[in-house]
């Protein structure tokens, strides 16, 4: 019987997982609007908060290593690229059952 998951391992995630970690972890930005983003995606769950940001969240552990690996090589290479990539405002860690590494983007 499927469960509607994509990969093994696959984590749950929803608007009120994302609310949780963003009130323990980033309170300055816990009341902003927080939407699911429509994505063919199948590694990461995006959400947008408010009108300029984005919330990333892994969805096995194999995607997991990327928001660390993104924090590291996202601010050494923007400068040297001629288009914008993403701003990483906050790396956020493990917690309301929730078990890796995620990000706030801009």
């Amino acid at each position: 019987m499927s469960t509607g998951q994509m990969h093994p391992g696959q984590h749950p995630v929803d608007e009120d997982l994302v609310r949780r970690l963003l009130a323990g972890q980033f309170p300055q930005w816990a009341g902003m609007k927080v939407e699911r983003f429509p994505s063919g995606g199948t590694v990461n769950a995006m959400y947008r908060l408010g009108e300029d940001m984005a919330v990333r969240l892994p969805l096995c552990e194999g995607g997991a290593e990327d928001v660390v690996t993104e924090g590291y090589w996202l601010p050494r290479l923007a400068p040297r690229l001629p288009t914008a990539v993403p701003q990483v405002l906050g790396e956020g860690a493990p917690a309301e059952g929730y078990p890796w590494r995620w990000s706030v983007c801009r």
